[in-house]
């Protein structure tokens, strides 16, 4: 690494640790415990002529004293005062505090004056819980002020002070029902349910400097690995810390939903360029100056990337050669990997940290880099190198485009909404010439000539009939390298542990069944539970040691990434007589889809689930009323977190409360969850159970705000069913919803309302109880399908996936059913039963669940 790109990396550092005292100051440290040099400075006309605040004062004494342990074993004197810089962004002296101050204004714009908003159900708790907020300072809901709508949103939730995890602690508490009805009820105490800052400081304090000081890393020789392992143990940390609540010396009030964690990173992004850009430009001295300056001069070359083809590329699966499920789950964590390796080669070619990686998921990404003719020309060559891996290994099935935008920090700071319009405006133009530039080199000529002259020699691989191989492959060898690839992926991900990003492959990487090349972009390396990974651990190539899906940073590692991971592992060898496959499957691999659905009840089926969010775009370009860049990258990494991290908790939960047979350790599939999107296989009633359960969290997660929904498709199938074409189906049926309506699920015939789901599932388990109790005859079921064929059908509409109600019944329906319960069901209650829900002339729109219904209760009985 050059000096350029380490000066350019301790910069970012300096950004990420400029207003880390805020954190600390909230502690109420005690003078006594403070070194007595600084004794002088906690003074307030002293530390506003030197500091400009007091939490910048309390920056530097964490600096040169909380972290002084942590910070010495891996940085060198010099390298700490330049990080130290950042606690002088408000009363700069120096060039570099001069360039920091700058990066705060751009980074910060958001935070205008404003009280901190409170609705409550009842009103005479109002002005108590006004007073806890004020009294106990935390973390608002970014989700809580999102609006589309005139749908009045209740306010007033608040994130726990905790570690990050994945348990429900990343949920937001409501401060009226979570934190003072409950305190009043049961005598809890307020920090047992919001958090305190000290024991959060001291855990933090105390794991930043044990772990720098055992990282055995030293900045100069590891500057990638020290940078990612204080990035997340930030992270971990400072994800729950409000970045501006009270501003005591401007006695005014900042809307506290942005965490300190995404502001710092965000600045740290900013500063960076701004260095790239030049230094010398960025001495101001008033923002009136600075903006005037810097009104047209585009300082920002902003990249936003996405990758084509994914779902059509991750379900290409055959035949069954090598497991399908196995190969599935290769396809999809190697295209979950493809931006995160895509984006690391570019920043580490371009010389930047991981936090100018604004955001990363669902095979997205933006990267925040200075417009400077040096990085336009070697982006340039950048985007080429990339365009060709693409063509040479995936044949157009994948492909990426890169948008392009220019803009000035003062755009960025007031209008932030227009950058991100023309950046997707470029991104869609960009997607209309995919591969232009090489083509425009003749280098795709190349390869179709190549590739059409091994034709003749050659067969397409049998798995995804898409790639050569040679034509006397046979058996289980007979599959593409690609495919190949994936098998041994899939077969290796259940004991997968942690994830090593390096730039090149080495002799430390022995294991080439657990080594995915990408060619020049980079490698990935999948270490499993208890393996010894010291040399490549120490290996100058790698620069990332993640843990996956655990923010425990013990041992070997740099930092953590949340991926949606779980899947049902063997807990035992499965024969092929259990399982319907051919081969025998392994304790600890993945097991069958004829597994999974020899856990339904009733019909042995799989269920397939998509969802995701409604009105995403809507949600960033209209639903966020005060604009900003930190806002922006705090939604999407909220919602990154839901989807690729709690969801494996929630699978896990239903799990545990629904597995009798011990012969898996799970009943869920996660294919793909990540970014605001997921795509789940399990048993068909589970499957059903997992959706409801997903809203309920998802609703819980984003403060029960009306405006942030999530619609989903759902299709049952036989376990040997072709992946491709249920992927297919389940994304119709999700379209459907959609268009119905948004905010449903389209299942079993019908589209439903989430609260509708519940209860026609409620009243379906109660029709299942009587004929299993045999006060029901089984036929009955069917009889009442017949009534929905003749009586509840509009003929002239034709609906593959739903079944078309007429908007009333013909008027026979009702003598008809009376007919049936009289006929079928001697017993009274019963019969009352069935005719509350046939028969409740008042509510026509329990018939128009009748299809579920009746397709739940088949699927149930079925033997």
């Amino acid at each position: 690494m050059d000096d350029q790109k380490r000066e350019k990396y301790i910069i970012a550092l300096a950004g990420l640790f400029h207003d880390i005292g805020k954190f600390y100051q909230r502690t109420n440290p005690k003078k006594k415990d403070i070194p007595e040099e600084f004794h002088p400075l906690i003074n307030k006309e002293i530390y506003s002529r030197i500091y400009g605040y007091q939490h910048a004062l309390y920056s530097h004494i964490v600096l040169m004293h909380e972290l002084k342990e942590g910070l010495q074993s891996v940085f060198s004197k010099d390298e700490i005062s330049v990080i130290g810089s950042g606690v002088f962004h408000h009363k700069p002296i120096e060039e570099l505090h001069y360039l920091l101050q700058k990066a705060d204004w751009v980074s910060s714009s958001e935070r205008e004056k404003a009280e901190t908003e409170f609705s409550v159900y009842i009103d005479e708790f109002k002005s108590e819980i006004k007073n806890l907020s004020k009294n106990y300072p935390r973390l608002r809901s970014i989700f809580e002020k999102l609006n589309l709508s005139d749908t009045r949103k209740k306010l007033g939730f608040t994130h726990k002070i905790t570690p990050l995890n994945l348990s429900e602690d990343i949920f937001p508490k409501d401060l009226e029902e979570d934190v003072y009805i409950e305190i009043m009820s049961s005598g809890r105490k307020i920090e047992e349910l919001l958090g305190n800052y000290k024991p959060q400081w001291e855990a933090f304090k105390k794991e930043f400097n044990d772990k720098l000081k055992t990282s055995k890393l030293k900045f100069k020789e590891h500057p990638e690995k020290t940078f990612s392992l204080i990035y997340h143990i930030l992270y971990k940390y400072l994800w729950c810390i409000p970045a501006s609540t009270y501003d005591s010396e401007n006695y005014s009030n900042h809307y506290p939903d942005i965490s300190l964690f995404d502001h710092s990173r965000v600045l740290s992004a900013v500063a960076c360029c701004f260095f790239d850009y030049g230094m010398a430009e960025f001495q101001q001295t008033s923002r009136e100056k600075f903006r005037d300056e810097f009104k047209n001069k585009n300082v920002f070359l902003h990249l936003k990337a996405d990758i084509s083809g994914i779902q059509n590329f991750i379900y290409n699966v055959h035949t069954g050669k090598g497991g399908v499920a196995k190969t599935l789950r290769g396809r999809s964590f190697y295209i979950t990997l493809l931006p995160e390796v895509i984006s690391r080669y570019i920043l580490n070619e371009l010389g930047y940290p991981i936090s100018n990686l604004i955001y990363s998921g669902g095979g997205i990404f933006e990267i925040l880099l200075a417009n400077t003719e040096e990085t336009r020309k070697k982006l340039d060559e950048i985007v080429e190198e990339i365009e060709e891996f693409f063509a040479e290994n995936f044949e157009a099935n994948l492909g990426i485009a890169f948008g392009v935008y220019e803009y000035s920090p003062v755009k960025m700071m007031d209008k932030y909404k227009d950058v991100l319009k023309q950046l997707n405006e470029n991104l869609d133009n960009a997607k209309k010439r995919k591969f232009k530039k090489f083509i425009e080199t003749g280098k795709i000529a190349e390869i179709i000539n190549f590739k059409s002259d091994l034709i003749e020699k050659k067969k397409k691989c049998p798995v995804c009939q898409t790639y050569l191989i040679e034509e006397s492959l046979e058996g289980e060898k007979e599959l593409c390298e690609l495919c190949e690839t994936f098998r041994d992926i899939g077969g290796h991900l259940p004991k997968t542990e942690k994830i090593v990003f390096a730039k090149e492959r080495t002799e430390n990487f022995e294991q080439d069944e657990r080594v995915i090349c990408f060619d020049s972009l980079g490698v990935v390396y999948l270490v499993l539970k208890d393996e010894n990974i010291d040399k490549i651990y120490s290996d100058e190539e790698t620069i990332e040691i993640l843990n996956l899906n655990d923010t425990n940073l013990n041992g070997k590692t740099t930092g953590f990434k949340f991926l949606g991971n779980t899947v049902p592992k063997a807990s035992r060898d499965l024969t092929p007589e259990e399982t319907e496959e051919e081969e025998i499957i392994k304790e600890g691999q993945i097991a069958p889809f004829t597994t999974i659905a020899k856990f339904s009840e009733g019909d042995k089926r799989i269920g397939i689930l998509r969802m995701d969010v409604d009105n995403l775009g809507k949600l960033f370009s209209e639903g966020i009323k005060n604009y900003s860049i930190s806002r922006v990258a705090t939604l999407s990494r909220m919602l990154d977190l839901f989807f690729a991290g709690y969801v494996n908790t929630i699978c896990k939960k239903l799990s545990n409360n629904t597995k009798s047979d011990t012969s898996v350790d799970n009943l869920f599939y996660i294919l793909y969850s990540g970014g605001d999107d997921l795509f789940i296989v399990a048993p068909w009633d589970k499957t059903i159970e997992l959706a409801s359960e997903i809203n309920k969290n998802f609703r819980k997660y984003v403060s029960f705000n009306p405006d942030v929904t999530v619609s989903a498709g759902y299709i049952q199938t036989k376990p040997k069913f072709p992946i491709r074409v249920s992927a297919d189906l389940a994304g119709e049926a999700e379209k459907i919803a959609k268009d119905k309506g948004k905010n449903r699920i389209c299942i079993l015939g019908d589209v439903l309302s989430w609260e509708d789901l519940e209860e026609a599932k409620k009243q379906a388990e109660e029709i299942k109880h009587l004929i299993q109790d045999h006060k029901l005859k089984r036929s009955f079921i069917y009889a009442i399908h017949r009534l929905k064929e003749q009586f509840l059908k509009k003929e002239d509409k034709k609906a593959r996936m739903v079944f078309p109600y007429k908007e009333q019944p013909d008027s026979m329906f009702y003598p008809y059913a009376h007919y049936y319960i009289a006929r079928n069901i001697e017993e009274k209650k019963t019969a009352k039963k069935i005719a509350k829900i046939l028969l409740d002339v008042e509510n026509i729109e329990n018939l128009k669940r009748l299809t579920f219904l009746i397709n739940y209760v088949a699927l149930k009985i079925r033997k």
